[in-house]
This record gives C-alpha cells, sequence and structure tokens, in this order.
C-alpha cells in the first residue's frame, strides 16, 4: 500500500522570492553592522548534525526550538528559514523555507520533523560537504536566536549535509504519459522544477534498479482568479469549495491547535467533498488520495525489476466563472507534481 503523509508543517506555504531572500539578508547585514545588540528570543537546535543526502534522496531531520521570548509576528507564528550553502561559500543553493507549526510562546519546547531533499525535477547538487543554516524570520525582520554556528545576518549553522556524487545508473526510469505538461523551470530554489497534472496523468516506473521508495509530492492549486471548482464531469461546483483559496496564507492550519483558519490535507477519499487526487498504483493495485488545497506526499514502496504505472486522477475541474473567457492553460493547471525523490533499501 502506498504511504501518504501531509507535508509539513501547513499546505500552501508561500515561498521566498530570490529578490525577497537578497533584500531580507541585506536588510539584516545592515542591522548588525549597525551594532544591533537585541538579544535572542530562543534557541534552535538539529538533529542529527551530520546527513548525508544523494540524489535523488530524502533525509529526515528533526528541529528543535525553544522559546524564551515574544516575537511580533502575525499569530506569533514567524517563518523558518533553512538553507543550504557550500561550506566555504553564502550562496543559497537549496532552501526549504516553512511556517512555524506552532504558536511561539515563551516558554514552549516546538519538534517537528522536516525533510531535505533532492528532487528529480530539478539538477541534483555538486558533490561535497554543506552547512545547514537556520533562522527566524517575519517580513524583512529576522530574529537573533541561540544555537548553532553564528553564520552572520542572525542565520545560524546547525549541520552539515554530505552529497556523494549522482549514480545515474542506479536510478529507476520515469516516464511521463497522459496529461501532463513539459517540465517547467522553478521559481525559486525550493521547488527546482515541476510538471501540471491533467484531468488523467500516468508516471510510468521501470528498470527499478533494487527494492526502494518512490517519493512523489503533489501541490493541489487554489482555483485560478475568474474561474470555479467544479466536481469533474459534472459541471457542478464543488462541495466545501466556499472559498477555493483558503489554505493559501501564511496563518493556514497547521499541528498543534493554536491557530484557526485554512484547508488541511488529509488522505481523505476524493468522495468527501473536497478537492483530491486519487492515486492507482498499478503493480500492487492499491489506491490512495490527498486532499485538499495545498501540498502532500504520497510513497510507493517498490520491488527490484518492477515495471509500475502510478494513475493520477483529480476529482475535479476549473471552469471559467460566469462572464469570464477561458484560458486552457489555466483550465489544465489542476495541480502539481512538484517533488520526485527515491531511496533504495527503505
Amino acid at each position: 500500500m502506498p504511504r501518504t503523509t501531509p507535508r509539513h508543517p501547513s499546505p500552501a506555504l508561500p515561498r521566498t522570492p530570490l529578490a525577497a531572500l537578497a533584500a531580507l539578508s541585506l536588510v539584516a547585514l545592515l542591522a548588525t553592522a549597525c551594532g544591533d545588540s537585541e538579544p535572542p528570543v530562543g534557541s534552535v537546535s538539529v538533529e542529527p548534525a551530520e546527513v548525508t543526502l544523494p540524489y535523488p534522496g530524502s533525509r529526515q531531520v528533526d528541529l528543535t526550538w525553544s522559546a524564551e521570548e515574544a516575537v511580533d509576528a502575525p499569530s506569533a507564528r514567524p517563518r523558518v528559514f533553512v538553507h543550504l550553502l557550500p561550506e566555504d561559500d553564502k550562496e543559497v543553493l537549496r532552501t526549504f523555507d516553512h511556517q512555524l507549526p506552532q504558536a511561539w510562546r515563551p516558554g514552549r519546547e516546538i519538534r517537528y520533523p522536516l525533510e531535505l531533499s533532492q528532487s528529480m525535477l530539478g539538477p541534483p547538487l555538486p558533490a561535497g560537504t554543506y552547512r545547514l543554516t537556520v533562522g527566524l524570520y517575519h517580513e524583512d525582520r529576522r530574529w537573533a536566536l541561540e544555537g548553532g554556528e553564528e553564520a552572520g545576518n542572525r542565520e545560524y549553522t546547525v549541520a552539515r549535509v554530505e552529497v556523494p556524487a549522482p549514480q545515474p545508473d542506479e536510478l529507476p526510469k520515469l516516464e511521463y504519459e497522459g496529461n501532463w505538461s513539459p517540465l517547467n523551470a522553478g521559481t525559486d530554489r525550493q521547488v527546482l522544477g515541476f510538471r501540471y497534472i491533467g484531468a488523467d496523468a500516468t508516471l510510468r516506473v521501470s528498470d527499478v534498479p533494487e527494492d526502494g521508495t518512490l517519493g512523489i509530492e503533489l501541490e493541489i492549486n487554489p482555483a485560478p482568479v475568474g474561474f470555479d471548482r467544479v466536481a469533474a464531469g459534472t459541471g457542478r461546483p464543488a462541495e466545501g469549495e466556499a472559498d477555493s483559496g483558503a489554505g493559501d496564507g501564511e496563518d493556514g492550519g497547521g499541528e498543534g491547535g493554536d491557530d484557526e483558519g485554512g484547508d488541511t490535507i488529509s488522505a481523505a477519499p476524493a468522495e468527501s467533498g473536497v478537492p483530491a487526487i486519487h492515486v492507482l498504483v498499478g503493480c500492487d493495485g492499491s489506491e490512495t488520495a490527498v486532499s485538499g488545497v495545498g501540498h502532500s506526499q504520497v510513497e510507493v514502496a517498490l520491488t527490484a525489476g518492477t515495471d509500475c504505472a502510478l494513475r493520477l486522477r483529480p476529482n475535479y475541474a476549473h471552469r471559467p466563472a460566469a462572464g469570464q473567457e477561458p484560458d486552457a492553460q489555466e483550465v489544465a493547471e489542476l495541480a502539481r507534481l512538484i517533488q520526485v525523490t527515491w531511496n533504495p533499501g527503505n
């Protein structure tokens, strides 16, 4: 059976554009240069402190935050930046940014897993040793922290990541059949490449070199402006779609029960009335579904020599709202495949 996992923390998280990333670093640098001596608001640590991240694999680390002072962020939930940098350079090569899953409250410890990955939809990192740095921010504000090695600009090195040379001959073969868009380049260092998923798309996996786990990350998009989300094949408005854009802001649902608002990701079947994508796994006849606006991950265990087809079928479609001219591209952009990983031996 495939394993379906909500991506942590909350769905539909906004990404940090490259220009904003540079501006944020500049503001923090100027604040440091001007002698800003603001005391730390808490501490952060990551376990394990040494990680090996092959291409195109994924590895889990655990982040632990200990809040000591209050922060002035909406709902007391600042965002977390997680950067991967060369050992001897400050160029950000990958990001794993996300919103803190619980409210930051003095005296609280917040611990959760975070997946580091190299997606098959993007290029591999050069082999070598990298620094994993973290920090806490909201808009152009960063907060001082304790823990890790001070890297400047209120950024803290908390782990080292070893990237081995890619082994292309040890990867399964992937073919995209049916209603997929061409591979699109990502617009930031978090999603390096993606494909839009149409009404019926198949990911065919063959030449599996050894037993392992294929991971795919899916993103169900809000209905585009000027479009309604409708149940697939009916033309009727999909149930639970009073606000198709819910869950797209920074105060969307998260773990911990401290905040309200936003759709949540679950493995609920498509018949539940929320936008969902059925995933039919041809090699073992199993089926699962991901639902709700935002991100979710499906993991499929494969055996050596497998020839397996994963069929993705959204239970909804996008229809131009009354008085709007149809746009074929927007109608087709129901969801995105934003990550593919392969972990042998799992």
